[in-house]
């Protein structure tokens, strides 16, 4: 994926925010270098951007977020 475009004068940064669903870890070299961590090192995530890692099965982790992804929108109109 690529990462939006900018204002016209900003710098070109990856992502603002990043979800990471795994059930691998990085202590046993599953993950291959592919931590957040590494993706804001290539600028694919952006330095100051909001990211997480989930260590779980993505078929139990991705429903749960984005039920509570859509609660939150129709609740507060997405402003959370």
């Amino acid at each position: 994926m690529i990462a939006p475009p900018r204002e016209q004068g900003q710098e070109q940064e990856g992502f603002d925010y990043a979800i990471q669903i795994t059930t691998d870890t990085p202590g046993n070299g599953s993950l291959s270098g592919a931590t957040l961590e590494e993706a804001k090192s290539w600028d694919k995530v952006g330095a100051k951007a909001k990211a997480v890692t989930v260590y779980c099965d993505a078929t139990i982790a991705l429903p749960v977020i984005v039920a509570a992804v859509r609660e939150r929108i129709a609740v507060g109109g997405g402003r959370h």
